[in-house]
């Protein structure tokens, strides 16, 4: 058998161990200069430009931005690309006559409507946490709660040395994640007490800081479950005000059978278009 080692080609993008660098987009970059190099002997109007960026060309980085962080040149690169095609069609020596980042305003602003790519990347990459939360039964989801969460909280674990770049990157995207996630109570067990947002003021930790968590006699990592009993709130006892006005806003929330995420959306759930339009 034949030792083998990375990066290796899987479903037409980079397995890698370490950075994505510009070299390793090339699969990428050359599939869009070839598509548009393909259009560029037609006599294409500016609507069919417009519709042929919308619709084809974008596709293209869909796949790529739903498993990697791109490099920042490899964004620039592609949207230089875009934003040239748009404006001079077949001829490449033509300039832009809007800045890309002014035709991707909303129409209702004066702009196009075309997405940025480093928005939508990161929006796409937010499906990672939301399938961490949701218990996609995933393996990568598994072999993450293994090796790396452990039955700690996805927003304290600290950023391993050891671990890959890309979960270094998705580790970056939890204040942003933070925004749309937070959890219907049921028997607690999923829900960390003090570290994830289960009731109407958010998150505890960020409302009344770590003194709250030495009050209550508790721990960090201690899960909703804890001050639950048979079904209704049972808070053993209270140090001090915050814990006080904990207790009087748990009649609030209304107890479920078992809990479950939910992503602050119109479906409740995650959907890259509803994130990036967010």
């Amino acid at each position: 058998m034949i030792k083998g080692g990375f990066p290796v080609r899987y479903l037409g993008v980079l397995l890698i161990n370490k950075r994505l660098i510009v070299v390793d987009c090339e699969g990428l970059v050359a599939k869009f200069t070839s598509r548009i190099d393909s259009w560029c002997a037609k006599h294409l109007s500016f609507a069919g430009r417009l519709q042929l960026i919308s619709l084809v060309l974008f596709s293209h980085q869909v796949f790529w931005s739903s498993i990697f962080i791109l490099p920042k040149a490899v964004i620039r690169l592609l949207e230089q690309k875009l934003n040239r095609f748009l404006w001079g069609g077949s001829n490449e020596n033509a300039k832009a006559k809007v800045a890309w980042e002014k035709v991707c305003v909303p129409k209702k602003e004066g702009g196009l409507r075309f997405k940025r790519l480093n928005v939508w990347n990161q929006a796409a990459m937010l499906r990672h946490i939301w399938n961490l939360f949701a218990q996609a039964g995933s393996l990568w989801v598994a072999w993450v709660d293994q090796n790396w969460l452990k039955g700690r909280s996805f927003w304290q674990i600290p950023v391993p040395q050891s671990c890959s770049w890309s979960w270094k990157q998705i580790l970056k995207l939890r204040e942003v994640a933070k925004r749309f996630l937070k959890f219907k109570v049921g028997d607690g067990n999923r829900i960390f007490l003090w570290l994830d947002d289960w009731q109407l003021d958010g998150c505890l930790l960020d409302k009344y800081g770590y003194r709250v968590v030495y009050d209550a006699g508790s721990s960090i990592d201690a899960k909703l479950s804890t001050i639950i009993c048979n079904g209704e709130w049972y808070w053993p006892y209270a140090r001090s005000d915050r814990i006080d006005d904990i207790q009087s806003k748990l009649l609030e929330v209304e107890i479920g059978n078992s809990d479950f995420p939910i992503w602050r959306r119109k479906k409740g759930r995650y959907t890259c278009a509803e994130t990036w339009d967010a």
